[in-house]
């Protein structure tokens, strides 16, 4: 019975002991706080937007955590319009300056409709949403594959389209092939 009574102390002892030394760990780990945020990278997009998305997470005099750089980053990432988002920070005195750097994903500079001969180039060019100068948005850019196989078939051809991925050139090609003319009861001609 005695060996139950010591155990137990020690226990107790330890407990306080383990609470102390939490307790003076969490005083001295302080986290710094945002002194100031800038953006670095962004050629197209404007620093605004990028910081209006991290507003809610990311504030001037609130404490910086590594969680909130986190959150911060894939908040960005979500807009769709970056290869790379980086969150770091530079020390200011006792406080911190977030940086949040970005690339941009390759705009679009040019598009070309491989295979197409039987439809103007500026009719399917009116058929789609992806513009020049846009980010490419890859959902939109598929729709659009869909949107020409639609033209193609309201002018009474049936046609397969594919998309080749943007080049480093910012050139986006919609390829076309077999263009079909169809007859009144829907046959291929």
């Amino acid at each position: 019975m005695w060996f139950a009574r010591d155990n137990s102390l020690g226990v107790r002892i330890a407990a306080v002991a383990l609470g102390l030394l939490i307790a003076m760990s969490s005083a001295g780990a302080q986290q710094p706080l945002i002194a100031d945020i800038v953006v670095r990278g962004n050629e197209w997009t404007p620093a605004e937007g990028i910081l209006d998305e991290v507003k809610d997470i990311l504030r001037i005099g609130q404490p910086y955590t590594p969680a909130k750089a986190l959150a911060a980053r894939e908040a960005i990432m979500k807009l769709g319009w970056y290869d790379t988002v980086a969150i770091s920070y530079e020390q200011v005195g006792e406080d911190v300056k977030v940086v949040i750097a970005v690339v941009e994903k390759q705009r679009i500079e040019q598009i070309i409709f491989v295979g197409n001969t039987v439809i103007s180039d500026d009719g399917l060019r009116a058929e789609i949403r992806t513009q020049i100068a846009h980010i490419p948005d890859e959902r939109r850019i598929r729709m659009d594959a869909g949107r020409i196989e639609e033209y193609y078939f309201k002018e009474g051809y049936i046609a397969q389209v594919a998309v080749t991925p943007i080049d480093s050139f910012g050139a986006l090609s919609f390829i076309i092939s077999g263009a079909q003319r169809l007859l009144k009861r829907g046959s291929i001609t």
